[in-house]
């Protein structure tokens, strides 16, 4: 920990404690879609895929060790805030991919509209604020950048962070309004995103894996895209609720947020010990 006090030990205990009392909870929840014979092997599949992770992380965690002098700290920030990266976009993809795929639908059965209406609607909004988000954020972000590097990352973070209510308050609504700005909400942080996708991931990836870095990401958001539609596909069989699913796209965009400003929290934690490279890679 680096020499800090006691208390900050704790902390870091605590949320370490909360974090996998989350997962144990998820693959209950998982568990408890299926019937008993597929029981265990839904959650025995689930945590294994996930234990499975560290013999990639492993592997690119020597390699980085190797290529920092053994400087073990600050591979492993590095390697952290790239597997944040990846998840933030999984997380991207995947609730994108929801609103591109089922929103239209649900808006048609929620709204009774036609189906062209219920299309246009749905991504409507979107794109027309997904452009503005890419014009104005990022005329925005170069402006902000000049004082402020950061604002790169937190600019799209802010966004994120406040399109979550918004989902969450159209879950429990069903004003049109609040649907059409929550669509909105989400537009514009992508179009952000966009803006400054290439600028973060310079800031991340050394020079000379930045193009694989960049088809890693979109392979990963479209894999989990995929699987996300699907996702919502079962549920709709299961007749769970509408409801549900935007809740879901509210605490995906929740986690979006949380996840950009973790890249941003290690970054700077990388900076501080190690602030001499950090230029020298993002030319």
């Amino acid at each position: 920990i680096g020499g800090r006090s006691t208390t900050h030990y704790y902390a870091l205990f605590v949320c370490m404690g909360f974090s996998v009392g989350f997962t144990i909870m998820l693959f209950t929840l998982a568990a408890e879609q299926y019937g008993t014979n597929l029981r265990t092997l839904v959650t025995s599949s689930s945590l294994n895929l996930t234990r499975a992770w560290v013999i990639p992380l492993t592997f690119v965690f020597t390699r980085m060790s190797a290529s920092t002098g053994g400087d073990y700290l600050l591979s492993a920030q590095v390697i952290s805030g790239i597997a944040i990266l990846l998840a933030f976009f999984a997380l991207q993809g995947a609730v994108g991919w929801i609103i591109i795929g089922w929103m239209p639908t649900l808006m048609r059965e929620q709204y009774a509209m036609g189906q062209g209406a219920a299309g246009f609607s749905a991504l409507g909004y979107v794109y027309a604020l997904q452009i503005t988000g890419l014009l104005g954020g990022g005329y925005l972000s170069d402006r902000l950048s000049v004082r402020r590097p950061r604002a790169r990352v937190l600019l799209p973070t802010l966004v994120f962070f406040a399109g979550a209510p918004i989902f969450f308050l159209t879950g429990y609504s069903s004003l049109f309004f609040l649907t059409a700005l929550s669509l909105m909400a989400w537009g514009l942080a992508l179009g952000i995103l966009g803006a400054n996708f290439m600028p973060i991931v310079c800031t991340i990836v050394d020079v000379r894996y930045r193009a694989t870095a960049v088809g890693i990401t979109n392979a990963f958001a479209a894999v989990c895209g995929g699987l996300s539609v699907f996702a919502v596909g079962a549920m709709r069989d299961a007749e769970v609720p509408v409801r549900a699913v935007i809740f879901l796209a509210g605490f995906g965009a929740l986690t979006c947020g949380l996840a950009l400003w973790l890249v941003d929290f290690t970054q700077r934690r990388q900076a501080a010990r190690n602030p001499s490279p950090s230029n020298s890679n993002s030319n």
